[in-house]
């Protein structure tokens, strides 16, 4: 159970996996500690003769230690003791005491392994607050304890998920008939965060849902154990040992120089690469995780010259390889094959679960504009328009959104435009669709060396220009707690959360009358064959997209980044009054595109044409 709280009350909510079913019972945060460490002496209020050594306290008879702990009226309590070697009889000697000092009724017996479990019902009187002392003795021979775990439990004495206690302080001063209300469990999520981590406290952000790039069954329990619904999420790229033993796997550039971050390689996705991350998947679904995610399917326009890449152009299209920048067909046809290849690549890894009511299918992919922008071929049409996709998470952050764009003459970081643009192109390509969208933000980036100032300035302007669109109420607050918190100052942190509390309640405002996004009737057209066209020989200039955006943006037009792989849908260009389309840096996918556009101005649309002569409109396989 997690609990928002709001100026009006609280809400107690559950997070839930793909299939909508609730979370168990929340299991409560517990305080542990080893004997001997800082952590210990909050709590260590006595100690007579006992001794800390090789990582355990240490008490032989006639010696004890003592620990309090504050505690809830009417909570239930276990202390759980771990010792060095198997529990012997007779059991240690503990005690529970009130604050009085008067003992109290516990019991104490073998847990599980080498434990002692203590457990205990504090009583309704006692005040809230007091402490709750623990006395641990030797009565017949050495006590030896390595680890402390005590676990509170709180009384709910309505079963509403509201612990009495909160309920009392919510309607202290308030009339009788004054009570909280609780919101019922969430039929379908709305946040999620993303980690690779087992559940921390100290990061424990009370999304809705996590993304967890883990597969382990004691990871993925600990995230259900809070309340939240866990779906997976895996990427295309492997570390250096898997790059050594699969070389000819590795994408390469023209000079034969792998493409990586670090020492996270980038591949070709190869049907016995698909296979590892498909039991990856498989093995979590078996674990309890509801959900899978394919991250980041991306070929970078400049590869295309490791030996996979040739066998697939050999098995593809017939001929021996030619090397993508020999010619305008090579790298034309090297963007299809690529394209084709993530595209089987991200189905592969949803197709199992194509008929798992109980398993959540999605893919978290940048922006069109993005991977155009950077170079990488990830054909967010195919792999989104296909029946096996429900979810996707849109990849907006401060690392995409400040690539610099030319506006007025001038190259340079134009935070808000571009991610306004960025989340309208994805909100476009899945306008319709009743496939679910995400928006990412982040609060900080890949990119260490920025200033605090730098971060939040950023973080503000991409959050913000993702509230423009109202018809998404889903959100992945952040990626990668234990890189944000901890590194930034508290009120930052502050700021941060704040805005996650906002995050969760957007749902409960639907959209009431205009919006300058939703109501906006003029669009650019883009593409995924802008990705096609950002290699050598010929780079296409994505300043034309810009040059017909940026003017009417910042201007207060709240143009719209249109979907031109769609435009032959039924419907889907009704919305608009205008578009402007240039075929510079993109190309028609098909003929019907065409004539969609020729019917749709003929309907009385305005379509605005730009640009001149493009080198791609050469290619020799292409339709047109």
């Amino acid at each position: 159970m997690k609990f928002r709280w709001g100026l009006l009350g609280v809400a107690a909510l559950l997070g839930v996996g793909g299939g909508g079913l609730a979370a168990p019972p929340l299991v409560p945060y517990a305080t542990v500690f080893t004997p001997g460490t800082a952590a210990e002496l909050p709590f260590l209020f006595k100690n007579e003769g006992s001794v800390v050594s090789e990582g355990a306290r240490h008490a032989d008879i006639g010696q004890f230690w003592a620990y309090s702990f504050p505690v809830a009226p009417g909570e239930t309590c276990l202390l759980r003791l771990t010792l060095p070697e198997k529990v012997d009889e007779p059991l240690p000697g503990v005690v529970v005491t009130g604050p009085d000092g008067k003992p109290w009724s516990a019991s104490v017996g073998k847990g599980v392994g080498n434990t002692i479990d203590v457990a205990f019902t504090v009583p309704n009187t006692t005040p809230l607050g007091s402490r709750v002392g623990i006395v641990i003795s030797a009565k017949t021979g050495l006590i030896s304890v390595q680890q402390v775990r005590f676990v509170e439990q709180q009384a709910d004495s309505n079963g509403d998920g509201l612990p009495d206690q909160i309920a009392r302080w919510m309607t202290a001063g308030l009339p009788s008939t004054a009570h909280p209300y609780v919101s019922p469990p969430l039929v379908r999520p709305y946040t999620t965060t993303q980690s690779g981590d087992a559940l921390n406290p100290t990061f424990d952000l009370q999304t809705d849902t996590v993304l967890v790039y883990n597969s382990d069954a004691a990871v993925i329990a600990g995230w259900k154990s809070r309340g939240y619904g866990v779906w997976t999420m895996g990427g295309s790229r492997e570390g250096k040992e898997y790059a050594t033993l699969h070389p000819d796997e590795v994408q390469r550039d023209s000079a034969n120089n792998p493409l990586a971050i670090e020492s996270s390689f980038y591949l070709n996705p190869t049907p016995e690469h698909s296979a590892i991350e498909a039991q990856r998947y498989a093995q979590a679904i078996l674990n309890g995780s509801s959900g899978v995610c394919p991250e980041e399917p991306e070929y970078f326009a400049r590869a295309g010259y490791e030996p996979a890449f040739r066998r697939e152009w050999q098995q593809k299209f017939g001929a021996p390889w030619q090397a993508p920048d020999s010619s305008i067909d090579a790298r034309w046809q090297a963007g299809q094959l690529m394209a084709s290849l993530e595209t089987d690549h991200v189905l592969a890894q949803l197709q199992p679960y194509a008929n798992r009511l109980d398993v959540r299918r999605m893919v978290a992919l940048h922006s069109p504009l993005n991977y155009a922008q950077w170079g990488i071929v990830c054909p967010q049409y195919r792999i989104t328009s296909s029946p096996l996709v429900q979810d996707v998470i849109g990849q907006v952050w401060t690392g995409t959104a400040r690539t610099p764009v030319r506006y007025s003459g001038i190259r340079s970081d134009r935070t808000f435009s571009t991610a306004f643009l960025e989340y309208s192109s994805l909100a476009q390509l899945l306008r319709g669709t009743n496939k679910r969208l995400w928006f990412l933000a982040d609060p900080l980036e890949d990119d260490p060396t920025r200033s605090q100032s730098d971060y939040k300035s950023h973080y503000e302007e991409t959050l913000i220009a993702s509230l423009f669109f109202p018809d998404v109420d889903s959100y992945e607050v952040m990626p990668w707690p234990t890189r944000v918190y901890g590194h930034i100052p508290p009120e930052y942190a502050t700021e941060i959360n704040t805005a996650i509390a906002a995050l969760q309640d957007m749902h409960n405002h639907p959209v009431r009358g205009g919006n300058v996004a939703t109501d906006a009737n003029i669009g650019v057209f883009c593409s995924d064959s802008m990705q096609l066209q950002r290699a050598v020989p010929a780079v296409s200039d994505l300043d034309g997209f810009f040059g017909l955006t940026l003017p009417l943006l910042q201007r207060g037009v709240p143009v719209q980044a249109v979907s031109l792989d769609r435009a032959a849908d039924p419907g889907y260009l009704a919305v608009f009054r205008t578009l402007l389309l240039s075929y510079d840096y993109q190309k028609p996918p098909d003929a019907r595109t065409q004539a969609s556009l020729t019917d749709w101005v003929r309907r009385g649309g305005s379509l605005i044409y730009f640009g001149g002569s493009d080198p791609y409109n050469e290619v020799k396989t292409s339709w047109w």
